[in-house]
């Protein structure tokens, strides 16, 4: 039976230490799966095709990992439990289609029916509407967009990417320093 005392801050400090020690190699390293959710395979297999390099990795195999991961409901989830998403099972689907899976094959069908049900591409996330537009599966003008020069505004400006959304923060971090040192504010 597991002891439910609270314990000090410095015993809890102590005690995740002593866990984290315990599962160190004797060689200094740690060694763990890393798990994620089907969007990172479903990404690196299109990028893989739009690059023209797909015959360079083991694409039917990450095809095969999607299949296996589809929930019973039809679609993928982008954590267990989550009742699935529809940009994770839209990203799959239209990975499936690129690895040549017939449309009569049941996960597309199952896919397919789960994507119809929640709305379709148009309510999928901004990121998978980008995706798919690289691909030509989606038109860019259904993409909301901001001028470019919204990057430039100083965080106490109205509209500024510094106080947008974890977008705002994922788009600063890849854009900001180039255009700032670009042009030099």
């Amino acid at each position: 039976m597991r002891n439910t005392e609270p314990i000090s801050l410095n015993d809890g400090i102590w005690q995740s230490q002593e866990f984290l020690l315990s599962l160190q190699f004797l060689q200094g390293y740690w060694w763990g799966e890393l798990e994620a959710n089907t969007t990172i395979t479903s990404q690196t297999i299109i990028l893989h095709k739009m690059f023209g390099i797909d015959n360079r990795k083991p694409v039917q195999k990450m095809g095969n990992y999607l299949k296996l991961r589809q929930c019973d409901h039809g679609g993928w989830e982008l954590y267990y439990g989550d009742g699935g998403h529809l940009s994770a099972t839209i990203e799959a689907y239209i990975t499936l289609s690129l690895l040549h899976v017939p449309e009569t094959d049941p996960v597309c069908q199952e896919a397919y029916t789960y994507i119809i049900s929640r709305g379709g591409i148009s309510k999928a996330c901004i990121f998978t509407k980008i995706l798919l537009a690289s691909i030509g599966i989606y038109d860019w003008k259904g993409i909301p967009s901001l001028p470019p020069w919204i990057v430039l505004c100083p965080g106490w400006f109205p509209l500024s990417l510094y106080n947008m959304a974890c977008g705002g923060v994922w788009v600063r971090s890849a854009f900001d320093d180039q255009l700032r040192q670009k042009y030099r504010v």
